[in-house]
């Protein structure tokens, strides 16, 4: 049908007045034909075969399906049927069969056409349970069997020896055996965990009546043949009506949502449908031998079926269970055994060790820098060189010996049955020359070298929980060392393990206190004498040991994530004294801050833009400090990171510059403001740094930068950053650090008797 609409150049549709518009069939939800089409096909098909109640109800139930359809849209996997189609068909099934119950619908193929019904309405069900907890269907279906088989065996031998044609008969047990089979999957979607569906209780009561509309007709047909009471046919319509409410609730949205935490696994019910199919079987043949009757070859075969779903459901629960228990000891990344596991040896190794006199080692691994390789290759290079690492391990030690992952670039290695200290010297010095070859990961030749610590049973510690921990403080001292080392615990190693702990804990309430305060050292410009800055210093004020400085918990905080949320407080607290000054009159001046590698690789720019916006200060007020070492870790990063913030017009400084391993080539890549040189150089009296200096004030002027000099104390040190032209100052000789207040008088005082460059009391 074409209206008025036109297409333009290029096959662009042109929503105007001319275009072709969709057919009205398409505007449809996926689905909504095929269930329409099986509607009037069933709704024919009853009127042709005669109108019962079963069939009425039936079209009625499948009509609620269209509906349902329809109304309650839900997103579903492409390519996959949705299970309220599928089921649909089983209904069109039934209505057509009136149900599959003898004499009730007139025709003779009914029971027979009814076993068509069922392979729709376990798809339904099966596609159902596996959208909520997927590859657990297997499991279920198994569970399934066991119920049909063991219902089919029981009415089997009750049944056994009876009047009524035997055809008739097999065809309702079958059927009846079948409804418990889906009643048994209904009942495992009702008791998911997590938010309640419905629709999943209608469908359980839905195949309960099913099943015991089927039972009935198996009990009317052994007591008496040809005659079916009245309200077995009200019996049979119910499963439609249950089916028409369950496709109507508005929780059909729902039957696809992944369920909110695991699945249930093996439980006391499980465990009670074993019990019933292992004794089954045998309780059956020992009802025969008991009324001196032959074993039947129902029976015969019944009982053999159920013992083979028996041993399929048993080898599956201890796949899962075998599965399930390597997942929860091993490394998903690596094969490697996790910590739990390594726990579990070193406690046997231990145990072992007591009885024998023998001795037992953990070595903590930690590879250095590896962030660097993340950040420059990454994570998916990353990944692959844990696994090489792990795999050189492995093939390093003894068969007896356990290499563990236990987080991130961190492994274990423990060695049982050693005879003495100067073996797991050996096997330690083996491990750090390990590293000295280079590793070829993927189409790369890494050098890396790695951190270890050693802890020995019993000169460490007798405790296995504790010899991990050993190991690990062993390790931050060869980290501390300088790295690509060893490092063998001692007692020393734990009095300062646990001096860290305690301080972090310490550091995280202060913080969460407000104990901690900010200082503010001025600096000042040296051609105008006047204080044009001030760095940001943070201390903390202790309630019991008083005014703390920074080298007693920085460097704690560094080595943990507490530094990102201490770096966090640092900035918004001098963001808003910045704000402060500036509604108080004080003259324009910049605030540094300074900034760790960690915050660099924890989304500053977020944390900059939310602080700028809600102190609204001046931008190019701020000026961020970052040392020489933080800045060339993965250059292209930091060079990102510097560029985006520098777009908000924040400045950038490198801090103690000449320390590190920052170079011209360095500096001409990074968007960098400032250098500020290292106060051992500016105190020192050597030539050597005395040309040093020379040299990195002539480099900063040369790209453009302003030149800070750290550390000056005395007139000596002034007057010769004064000759080699550096632009500002800041030490002890102007002025120490101070609270908020009193630097806001300094700067008053400083400003009213506008004095030249020289020290000012405090």
């Amino acid at each position: 049908m074409i209206s008025r609409e036109n297409v333009g150049a290029g096959g662009r549709v042109l929503r105007g007045r001319y275009a072709i518009r969709r057919p009205a069939l398409e505007r449809l939800p996926p689905g909504a034909v095929p269930v329409a089409g099986a509607v009037l096909a069933v709704g024919a098909a009853g009127a042709l075969l005669g109108p019962t109640l079963v069939r009425l109800a039936g079209v009625a139930g499948l009509l609620a399906v269209a509906v349902g359809v329809l109304e309650h849209r839900r997103v579903r996997d492409r390519g996959a049927l949705d299970p309220l189609l599928v089921m649909g068909a089983g209904i069109a099934v039934l209505a057509l069969t009136a149900g599959g119950f003898p004499r009730l619908g007139g025709v003779t193929w009914a029971s027979a056409a009814l076993l068509t019904a069922y392979p729709p309405f376990a798809r339904a069900l099966l596609r159902m349970f596996s959208a909520r907890v997927p590859g657990r269907s297997s499991d279920l279906l198994v569970q399934a069997g066991l119920a049909s088989l063991a219902v089919g065996v029981t009415l089997s031998v009750l049944t056994t020896g009876t009047r009524v044609a035997r055809g008739d008969l097999l065809l309702a047990i079958l059927a009846t055996s079948l409804d418990a089979g889906l009643l048994v999957i209904a009942v495992r979607l009702v008791l998911l965990p997590g938010e309640r569906v419905v629709t999943y209780r209608y469908l359980a009561l839905a195949f309960a009546y099913l099943a015991g509309a089927h039972l009935a007709v198996v009990m009317t047909l052994v007591r008496r043949p040809g005659h079916m009471h009245p309200w077995l046919t009200v019996l049979s319509a119910a499963p439609f009506v249950l089916f028409g409410v369950a496709a109507l609730h508005p929780s059909v949205k729902r039957l696809d949502d992944p369920i909110d935490g695991d699945p249930p696994t093996f439980s006391p019910a499980h465990l009670a449908a074993v019990v019933v199919a292992m004794v089954l079987g045998p309780a059956a043949v020992a009802l025969h031998v008991a009324m001196h009757e032959r074993v039947s070859r129902t029976t015969a075969v019944g009982a053999t079926l159920v013992a083979l779903m028996l041993a399929a459901y048993v080898g599956s629960l201890l796949e899962d269970r075998a599965r399930a228990e390597h997942r929860s000891q091993h490394d998903p990344l690596t094969g490697l055994p996790n910590r739990v596991l390594l726990a579990d040896r070193v406690a046997r190794a231990v145990a072992h060790a007591h009885r024998s006199g023998t001795h037992v080692a953990v070595l903590f691994i930690d590879l250095d820098r590896f962030k660097w390789v993340n950040d420059t290759f990454g994570h998916g290079l990353g990944d692959e060189l844990l696994c090489v690492v792990g795999q050189r391990l492995v093939e390093l030690l003894r068969d007896e010996d356990t290499v563990a992952r236990l987080s991130g670039d961190e492994f274990a290695v423990l060695l049982p049955y050693m005879s003495g200290p100067d073996g797991v010297i050996t096997v330690a010095e083996r491990i750090k020359d390990l590293f000295h070859a280079p590793l070829e990961v993927g189409s790369e030749r890494l050098t890396v070298t790695a951190s270890i610590g050693v802890a020995m049973y019993p000169y460490d510690t007798e405790d296995p929980d504790q010899l991990v921990s050993c190991a690990d403080a062993a390790m931050y001292r060869a980290k501390e060392g300088g790295r690509n080392a060893y490092q063998i615990y001692s007692v020393e190693l734990a009095s300062r393990a646990q001096e860290r702990l305690a301080l972090e804990a310490s550091l995280l309430t202060a913080m969460e206190r407000g104990e901690l305060v900010l200082h503010y050292q001025p600096v000042f410009d040296v051609g105008t004498a006047q204080v044009v800055a001030a760095e940001a210093l943070v201390r903390w004020q202790h309630p019991d040991h008083g005014l703390i400085m920074p080298g007693g918990f920085v460097p704690v905080a560094e080595q943990s994530d507490l530094v990102v949320s201490l770096g966090s407080m640092v900035l918004r607290t001098a963001c808003r004294q910045m704000a402060a000054w500036s509604k108080a009159g004080l003259p324009p001046l910049s605030i540094a801050v300074n900034v760790s590698a960690r915050q660099l690789r924890s989304g500053i720019s977020d944390l900059i833009a939310a602080t700028l916006r809600t102190t609204a200060i001046d931008p190019s007020r701020l000026v961020l400090e970052l040392t020489e070492t933080a800045a060339v870790d993965d250059v292209d990063r930091v060079a990102a990171t510097l560029t985006e913030v520098g777009n908000m017009g924040v400045r950038w400084a490198i801090d103690d510059f000449g320390t590190g391993y920052c170079s011209l080539m360095y500096l001409s890549r990074l968007p960098v403001d400032t250098l500020k040189i290292d106060k051992s150089f500016v105190q020192s009296s050597a030539p050597a740094d005395d040309s040093i200096v020379s040299a990195i004030i002539a480099m900063g002027h040369g790209l453009g930068m302003t030149v800070v000099g750290e550390g000056v104390e005395r007139i000596e040190q002034l007057k010769s950053l004064q000759a080699k032209g550096c632009d500002c100052v800041q030490g002890y000789l102007f002025g120490r650090p101070l609270p908020a207040l009193e630097f806001e008088r300094f700067v008053e005082r400083s400003y009213a008797d506008a004095r030249p460059l020289v020290r000012v009391p405090t």
